[in-house]
């Protein structure tokens, strides 16, 4: 991991190491989401023997200072073309990358159309991909 030695665990947002702990315990890792932050920050090897942190930690826990700082060019795009390959959306987020999952998972389901199906006195809505696809759930994740 590239490391960033003026980089501090002041500088990294703290509610981004929750929401983090927050995914993974609700993932099975419970090891994970019991940890302090810098235990945690060690145990994604984001943070070395001497204590100096990586890029990685900028990128998953940064504020948005620490990223425009150490990673000026850092951004995520979400782009939902129709069937002309013309753009319906277009989002460009300068989030955390955790943050930014949880957005863009957000941002995906208006474009998970359901077909109804039929069986008897049942009927069933199927999306085109399945949830189970997009594990993130933004509902209680942002507690900003």
């Amino acid at each position: 991991m590239f490391p960033l030695t003026q980089l501090s665990i002041t500088d990294l947002d703290h509610a981004e190491c929750d929401r983090f702990r927050r995914l993974a315990g609700g993932g099975g890792d419970e090891h994970l989401a019991e940890l302090s932050d810098l235990d945690l920050l060690s145990a994604l090897g984001f943070r070395h023997i001497d204590g100096s942190l990586t890029l990685g930690a900028a990128l998953l826990f940064g504020t948005p200072e620490v990223l425009r700082t150490f990673v000026p060019t850092h951004s995520v795009v979400f782009q939902a073309l129709d069937e002309h390959d013309d753009v319906r959306a277009n989002r460009e987020l300068h989030s955390p990358l955790v943050r930014a999952m949880v957005e863009l998972t957000d941002a995906v389901k208006p474009y998970n159309p359901e077909e109804e199906i039929d069986d008897g006195l049942f009927r069933l809505g199927l999306p085109l991909y399945s949830e189970g696809e997009f594990p993130l759930e933004p509902f209680d994740l942002f507690d900003d």
